[in-house]
């Protein structure tokens, strides 16, 4: 299913979690609904041994049900419960912890939403250009963790916003890009897997530079 996180069979899959591990409301519930009792009680497990988990940090647990192995768990910031830069910031350091926790654990590809993007109302362009810098910028020093695909569940949004934005991220940095019109598919030349589909299908994927 188009832009369907839960059936992403990448190693590891990120749920955008509250600092509480409800998982209640938005994709980190459908993520619960779909992996079943072994995320629950890892979230469970953290709880007892944490106050809670801290917006820009993350944990791993297993992935019960879910298509892929591992589940990192994290918190971004709610857009509007702090300043701006504060959770322009906060964002950077969210995906940052991501990008290192899966690595740690020895994880070579990872799917993940636009992280506070959704229920956490952080605006989407904004959101795009601080999570691909951080991917950008991360990932090529990153012994383990290979690729990142970043699904949006929004055709309109995605097309009208995500795939413009990343355009200009990766013209920003000079970054060579070729398009495959029939596709939608954006490439980096010499096989440096960096590529970007529009469509929800072809999630946004980066690899190694």
């Amino acid at each position: 299913m188009r832009g369907d996180l839960c059936k992403e069979k990448t190693s590891a899959i990120v749920n955008p979690a509250n600092e509480q591990l409800t998982n209640q409301g938005g994709l980190s519930e459908q993520i619960v609904r779909h992996g079943g009792k072994a995320i629950v009680d890892a979230c469970r497990q953290y709880l007892e041994n944490n106050a809670r988990l801290e917006t820009g940090t993350s944990f791993v647990s297993k992935a019960g049900n879910l298509p892929c192995q591992n589940v990192v768990h994290t918190v971004g910031p709610v857009y509007g419960a702090m300043s701006p830069d504060n959770a322009r910031w906060k964002l950077r350091d969210t995906v940052m912890s991501c990008l290192k926790t899966a690595d740690g654990h020895g994880i070579e590809s990872l799917s993940m939403p636009w992280i506070s993007s959704g229920i956490f109302s952080y605006p989407l362009k904004e959101c795009v250009v601080e999570t691909l810098d951080v991917i950008l910028t991360t990932l090529p020093s990153l012994p383990n963790l290979k690729t990142v695909h970043i699904l949006h569940i929004d055709f309109e949004l995605l097309s009208s916003v995500v795939y413009p934005t990343a355009i200009q991220v990766l013209s920003s940095r000079g970054i060579p890009f070729a398009i495959a019109s029939e596709a939608s598919l954006l490439l980096v030349p010499d096989s440096n897997l960096l590529f970007l589909n529009q469509y929800l299908c072809e999630p946004f994927s980066l690899g190694p530079l």
